[in-house]
């Protein structure tokens, strides 16, 4: 096995330019160093210079520089490695429960720290020392590996009558319109338990609701029981995963009025605002919880505390607010005087 290899130090490059300035060749130099010849060739290059002569002129300091340079702006999470204190400042915001992207972010123009981009945390994250150190686990979206970038592979799906996303109304994208909701379920204690999560589009209104068990029929039934107190018009579309969960649609469909659309398999992103309500959630239940011991008032109590917290997409008003709101301009049933 050869030797790993190792970038040029600044004593190298300064022992490099003697013997480059005595007028020795390239492989006299590379035996000097050490080094291969192909790697003083490809310096020589990189942290040269020719202003107009046939021959190279090339400056220790000049090639430091820019090979300084190179390394800040490399998405490779070497150069995190190789700083200690921006080491340090990384994991520190990670344990403090910020993303790869806050922490790219923060560095945009910070007084100590050169700039690195978010790729370059999710590497340092997932590299030997990063797994080590268990620094995915920290992570909005827990996991010690990285997953594959092209996903798993698509299964089957037994849900019958299914509608895919592809025809939904491309206006429910838009997010203006109120009464269209996605759906998803959060597992507990290694999928023995399971939290039915509801999130509205337009107003980020989230609903958690416990099922009796994880059938579809008892989610299908938990779901109508729930916008049976709301308003009509509360409900126009569901946008569900291909959970089995979900395999009693059309008995929702009947009991809201409202019309059902299926993900794609393993895309998350095309109902990306439950995702994100899930992942609020995950902050206060972490998987390990055992739903049975949480009392029905704590449930009730941090899915208030998401409704009423500021959000930005909404002009930082409260999801709540902007829920009652809506409510409001829905059309109400008229008494008869008769």
């Amino acid at each position: 096995m050869g030797k790993a290899y190792s970038h040029l130090t600044q004593q190298e490059r300064e022992h490099l330019f003697l013997l480059y300035s005595a007028k020795k060749t390239q492989k006299e130099i590379a035996e000097a160093l050490g080094r291969n010849k192909s790697t003083i060739c490809r310096e020589l290059k990189r942290g040269g210079s020719k202003p107009g002569s046939r021959r190279l002129q090339y400056f220790p300091s000049q090639a430091q520089a820019r090979a300084d340079h190179r390394a800040k702006n490399s998405r490779k999470q070497s150069y995190i490695r190789k700083t200690p204190n921006l080491q340090l400042y990384v994991e520190k915001a990670i344990y403090q429960g910020w993303s790869p992207d806050q922490i790219s972010g923060s560095l945009i123009d910070h007084p100590l720290f050169p700039y690195i981009n978010r790729e370059s945390v999710y590497q340092y994250v997932y590299s030997r020392e990063g797994v080590k150190k268990r620094l995915g686990w920290r992570l909005r979206q827990p996991r010690l590996l990285r997953c594959r970038k092209h996903g798993r592979r698509p299964r089957n799906i037994p849900i019958a009558d299914r509608i895919d996303i592809s025809l939904r109304p491309p206006d429910i994208a838009t997010r203006h319109e109120f009464g269209h909701w996605e759906g998803d379920t959060m597992f507990f204690l290694g999928h023995k338990q399971g939290l039915a999560t509801q999130v509205e589009r337009k107003t980020r209104y989230v609903i958690a609701l416990r099922t009796v068990n994880k059938t579809a029929s008892a989610r299908a039934q938990a779901i109508n029981d729930v916008f049976a107190q709301l308003p009509k018009g509360t409900a126009k579309t569901f946008t569900f995963d291909n959970g089995t969960e979900f395999a009693e649609h059309r008995r929702i469909s009947t009991g809201t009025g409202a019309d059902i659309y299926f993900t794609r398999p393993y895309s998350a992103w095309q109902k990306g605002s439950i995702e994100n309500a899930n992942g609020l959630i995950r902050w206060y239940l972490p998987r390990m919880t055992d739903l049975n011991k949480l009392e029905p008032w704590k449930l009730e109590g941090i899915i208030e505390l998401l409704n009423n917290r500021p959000r930005k997409c909404l002009n930082y008003r409260t999801p709540a607010a902007v829920f009652a709101e809506e409510l409001r301009k829905l059309p109400r049933k008229v008494a008869l005087p008769y």
